[in-house]
């Protein structure tokens, strides 16, 4: 297993291009709810499947690859 894969909690041998909403919220350490949000409002894409939306892996290991996914860089400066 490789390094990125074993950060990211997906495994080498998953072949699956789409993952589920309730697992993308497990890796990414949030409610499923704020996954489907996102998906809704256009923030990820999403794979329709059946009556279900998937995000497509490549989309959620490059998540799981940014050092700071979705946060805001703090200031240089901070006044004392």
């Amino acid at each position: 297993m490789s390094d990125k894969t074993a950060k990211s909690g997906l495994s080498a041998d998953d072949r699956r291009q789409a993952l589920p909403i309730t697992e993308v919220a497990e890796l990414l350490g949030v409610k499923p709810i704020t996954v489907r949000r996102a998906v809704a409002s256009g923030e990820f894409p999403h794979i329709p499947v059946r009556s279900r939306k998937q995000v497509p892996r490549a989309f959620v290991e490059g998540l799981l690859a940014s050092p700071k996914w979705g946060a805001v860089e703090p200031d240089a400066e901070v006044a004392v």
